[in-house]
């Protein structure tokens, strides 16, 4: 194939991007049949040029809400150094087996 330098707006890998279907089904699929105490991490750097870190926000609350999670206390910030590095939000279960926790990195 043809080979073309990488840059972080190359139109290439662009135009050849093909959007994939969704993905929500297979967490209820995960949760469902998680037995015991089950955790999973949705992590996401928000310099990603074709996902922004609010789709990821978006998502991840639909996924809390088609699975019955409970917001523990909202997005909260963290810092590296003394600088604000991102955002943490965090989900239970009812039945207090499943923990979904989101950490999105600026």
């Amino acid at each position: 194939g043809e080979f073309t330098k990488w840059t972080e707006l190359n139109e290439n890998v662009i135009n050849k991007y093909a959007n994939c279907p969704d993905v929500l089904p297979v967490y209820k699929d995960i949760i469902d049949i998680a037995k015991g105490p089950f955790r999973m991490l949705i992590y996401h750097g928000d310099t990603d040029v074709l996902l922004s870190s609010m789709t990821t926000l978006y998502n991840t609350r639909k996924i809390a809400a088609q699975n019955n999670l409970t917001d523990v206390q909202g997005e909260t910030g963290w810092s590296f150094f003394g600088d604000f590095a991102g955002g943490r939000t965090s989900y239970t279960s009812d039945r207090s087996n499943v923990r979904l926790d989101v950490l999105t990195v600026r």
